[in-house]
């Protein structure tokens, strides 16, 4: 059976095997191959086996809309709920960041215009430092899970995806472009943009809320 897949299988073989750990039941749920499916079920391969990013046949089925092969995987007991983790990454540091995006704009940024003037270049250096340390990590992370999503995810959820990317790509220009600048002007002690940084600032907090629901119907879609 397996020789079956080979040829095309080792055509790429260099970046599906060692870059994403995957088998040959992956390839053939990618190819949407029914018949190979069926096959390498009939030869004892495990329909739950997972790649270096936990994606299992059934992800690159459903991914690729090969409903049959799906199917089959299903009937062949596929566990319908294991977790596509560049779903749920995205999903969660969304949440993470629209939190705290919240609270810096409902708490941080009003607390920061109350701060005597010879004070705030001071809290405002130090709340940049400690901020970065907070969000810069989650942001990377983000940006690469929503990068897969929209690049080499489902295509049941594509459009979502692309809505997804573009509310995280406002965010990111406004926080480039505007806020960081902002911020480094309030850092030198212009403490009268505070309340410009507050109105900017809502922009990003609004387009990093949104993703929350735009990724949870893509994790639903997924789970559908």
């Amino acid at each position: 059976m397996k020789e079956y897949l080979r040829c095309e299988f080792e055509k790429r073989a260099e970046y599906w095997q060692r870059n994403k750990g995957e088998t040959y039941l992956h390839f053939a749920a990618y190819l949407g191959d029914v018949d190979a499916t069926k096959m390498l079920i009939e030869d004892n391969s495990d329909v739950n086996c997972v790649d270096k990013e936990k994606d299992t046949p059934l992800h690159y089925a459903t991914e690729k809309g090969h409903v049959d092969v799906a199917k089959v995987l299903i009937q062949n007991g596929a566990d319908v709920n294991a977790v596509d983790t560049k779903k749920w990454t995205a999903l969660a540091t969304a949440a993470f960041m629209a939190g705290v995006l919240w609270l810096v704009q409902i708490v941080h940024y009003p607390l920061l215009g109350a701060v005597p003037n010879e004070d705030v270049q001071t809290i405002a250096l130090r709340h940049q430092t400690l901020i970065t340390r907070v969000v810069g990590p989650a942001m990377i992370v983000e940006a690469a899970a929503s990068a897969m999503l929209l690049f080499v995810g489902p295509m049941t959820s594509r459009n979502l995806s692309i809505v997804g990317f573009l509310l995280l790509g406002i965010a990111v220009a406004v926080t480039i472009f505007q806020a960081v600048p902002l911020h480094a002007r309030i850092a030198q002690g212009k403490a009268y943009l505070i309340p410009q940084l507050i109105r900017i600032n809502w922009t990003r907090t609004i387009a990093w809320t949104l993703r929350i629901p735009v990724g949870a119907l893509v994790v639903h879609q997924s789970l559908s």
